[in-house]
């Protein structure tokens, strides 16, 4: 669940068009203070690794009344809503073209853009994994996010809640078949772990396990997890 104060940022984030550029997924939150440079140079806020592309190609800078992107003379050109610009101000939904690299316009909350990335990630044939934070999406949509994408690997959380190594879910086919923390194994383990609320996850795509210690389907160890926290709460 989300917080009602969950604050509404405005964020770049870049559109997987091909398996090269997409083996990154680049997203970068606009501030008015801060303008955000664009370019193949590394010193860029946004580094754009392509021979089409400029070493210093564009700046994205807070002007009066909205964001504005400014080309810096590139040779191969910035485009907005696929017509090319000099300068011009962007809007919620817009698309930026540079080079081969494609971003979008972004005005929702830090919430919502953490679980944009990790679908654009698990949708993408050179991800590896990802990581985050349990503060940004809870368990249980990370857990339903790998059940619906149908991922295999391990879903491991770091917390001051696991006394010895890390708390381990092993996923097949984007169902749950294993589930270690603690002194726990199997349902029972998945159960306590479902029910985390801080911490650090990472999930690595591939990594497989041979023991299968779950029947129950994920979605039944869901809704067996919240029922069990909400009779801790009564």
């Amino acid at each position: 669940m989300v917080s009602g104060n969950d604050e509404i940022n405005v964020y770049l984030m870049s559109i997987a068009t091909n398996t090269k550029v997409g083996s990154t997924i680049l997203t970068c939150r606009l501030e008015q203070g801060r303008p955000i440079s664009l370019g193949r140079g590394k010193e860029n806020d946004l580094n754009l690794d392509d021979k089409r592309i400029s070493r210093k190609h564009a700046l994205i800078v807070w002007e009066k009344d909205g964001f504005v992107l400014t080309d810096f003379k590139s040779r191969n050109g910035t485009y907005l809503n696929g017509k090319r610009v000099s300068s011009a101000t962007i809007e919620h939904g817009d698309r930026i073209k540079i080079g081969p690299y494609e971003f979008q316009v972004q005005r929702i909350s830090k919430h919502e853009m953490m679980r944009k990335v990790m679908i654009e990630k698990m949708e993408s044939p050179s991800q590896t994994g990802f990581f985050g934070d349990l503060s940004s999406l809870t368990i249980d949509e990370i857990v339903q996010i790998i059940n619906q994408s149908q991922k295999t690997g391990l879903l491991t959380i770091q917390s001051n809640q696991v006394v010895k190594g890390p708390a381990q879910l092993y996923f097949q086919d984007g169902n749950i078949i294993d589930a270690r923390i603690n002194a726990q194994i199997g349902t029972e383990a998945a159960y306590t772990i479902l029910q985390m609320t801080a911490g650090q996850f990472e999930f690595v795509i591939g990594e497989t396990t041979s023991n299968k210690t779950i029947r129950d389907s994920t979605m039944h160890l869901l809704f067996e997890a919240v029922r069990l926290k909400d009779e801790q709460n009564r």
